[in-house]
């Protein structure tokens, strides 16, 4: 079966994408995308919002058992993919890639920021400096000596 038969056939994506319905474009951009993989050449698509791009890359990467990156613009878009479109696809080929979550920095606590900024400025921030001493523990980690 050829990549675009994946998005052809009546019954392939049907059966665990209730209401799907064959976009040529779909299938134009996973073939672009398989052939890119096969050929060990990078590739770049646009396409409209809805067009079905993630569809497009998740099941050529799938097929050829292929190391893809994801990077989104939106972490909503990021969760939408890990929490939807990958088990789609993963449920099409029977097997469950292995995926890794990245988020940038600013997603993250920064201990450094809050003492050097809040903590001083304790009276102006007390419900800030409550969580943190409420949470502080979780973070120490003691280390033999």
């Amino acid at each position: 079966m050829t990549i675009k038969k994946y998005f052809e056939d009546e019954d392939f994506l049907p059966s665990v994408l209730g209401g799907y319905r064959p976009r040529k474009q779909q299938a134009e951009i996973a073939d672009f995308i398989h052939k890119s993989m096969n050929g060990h050449t990078p590739a770049v698509v646009e396409a409209p919002t809805g067009s079905g791009k993630t569809l497009s890359y998740l099941i050529p990467a799938l097929e050829l058992e292929r190391k893809i990156i994801i990077s989104t613009k939106t972490k909503q878009l990021m969760l939408q993919i890990l929490n939807k479109d990958i088990p789609i696809a993963s449920k099409l080929f029977g097997h469950s890639p292995a995926v890794y979550y990245l988020k940038g920095r600013r997603n993250y606590f920064c201990h450094e920021r809050f003492f050097r900024l809040v903590y001083p400025n304790s009276s102006f921030y007390p419900d800030a400096v409550k969580w943190f001493e409420s949470i502080a523990e979780d973070y120490v980690i003691e280390i033999p000596s």
